[in-house]
């Protein structure tokens, strides 16, 4: 299980693979699977830091729009 992981889109995630390094259960991580695979462009999903809430889904900067040249 890692500490901090973010998710963007991806159809070709797999349950077993987020249950691994989420360390979740196999119907949350079936779940997840569906969400990341339905995330728009810039959206992420990670664990959230409040325990009861489970995991957020959230816009992340796009860096290189915002620092690239």
């Amino acid at each position: 299980m890692l500490e901090f992981a973010y998710f963007f889109q991806c159809d070709g995630v797999s349950a077993n693979a987020l249950q691994d390094i989420l360390g979740c259960s196999s119907k949350t991580a079936k779940d997840l699977q569906v969400e990341v695979a339905r995330l728009e462009p810039g959206q992420v999903i990670s664990r959230s830091p409040d325990q009861m809430e489970g995991f957020v889904k959230f816009a992340a900067e796009v860096f290189y729009k915002n620092y690239g040249g």
